[in-house]
């Protein structure tokens, strides 16, 4: 814990100021004499009881306020170091990685039945977020993220959003529990009524990344350019990784 010490340099200086100067007849030198005898009574400028004020340490690391008046808010105060919530991080790197790989299904055209195999697809958003700290927030989480997308193309393959004609996000949002050190429960919020639903939990991989992996056949019907009833279509994969964001300068 820091401690703010009122330093009275005239308590270091005042000994070598009076090394040699007269003391009146019994001792009497009108002031304290700090000796071994000293009676460290009311009166005493420098005794076991000495009024170096040691300021009330912050009380709350997380009320936004700064409790004991030495200019620091919460985490940037030492006094709360050892506080669980201040090793948290207040923006995280998130990327998710979208993966399909196509089966071969059936279809008909014009009367005629043909079997195909539709194509593999791979995207990739990569995002900074930040923590979200108003609107809505995932209240069974430790802090809440948010951040705007940036599509990544990954070579040679076609993006899952056009094959199957589902808009890229632009955006996403994630709530984070920290279990542990190397274990993070994720929480996913549905973009259109803001419920939150716990997803997984994301791991450690050994590189300081924590990852969430889940996978599922997609079942469905195509319709259009050709008919396909409903049929397994393919396996899709997602993939979410996160870690705290390097911190800059300033």
């Amino acid at each position: 814990m820091r401690k703010v010490l009122v330093t009275a340099l005239s308590l270091f200086l005042l000994p070598a100021l009076i090394v040699g100067c007269p003391t009146r007849p019994g001792g009497g030198g009108g002031g304290d004499d700090d000796d071994a005898t000293d009676d460290d009574d009311a009166t005493d400028d420098d005794d076991a009881t000495d009024d170096d004020d040691v300021a009330d340490p912050e009380t709350d690391c997380t009320d936004g306020e700064d409790n004991d008046g030495d200019g620091l808010v919460d985490c940037e105060d030492a006094d709360c170091a050892d506080e669980e919530s201040c090793s948290w991080p207040t923006s995280i790197d998130q990327r998710t990685d979208v993966e399909f790989e196509g089966y071969e299904i059936t279809c008909e055209e014009f009367g005629i039945e043909f079997d195909t195999t539709l194509p593999d697809c791979a995207d990739r958003y990569s995002s900074v977020m930040v923590e979200r700290t108003e609107g809505s927030l995932c209240t069974d989480c430790d802090r809440t993220f948010e951040g705007p997308y940036t599509p990544i193309t990954k070579g040679g393959e076609e993006t899952c959003s056009d094959l199957l004609d589902q808009p890229r996000p632009t955006e996403g949002a994630f709530g984070l529990v920290f279990t542990s050190a190397t274990q993070w429960t994720v929480w996913t919020e549905d973009g259109t009524t803001g419920v939150w639903s716990e997803v997984g939990v994301a791991e450690d991989d050994g590189s300081g990344s924590l990852i969430f992996s889940s996978g599922d056949v997609v079942h469905d019907a195509i319709t259009d350019p050709v008919s396909c009833d409903a049929q397994d279509l393919g396996f899709l994969t997602v993939t979410l990784q996160f870690s705290p964001a390097a911190k800059t300068d300033g």
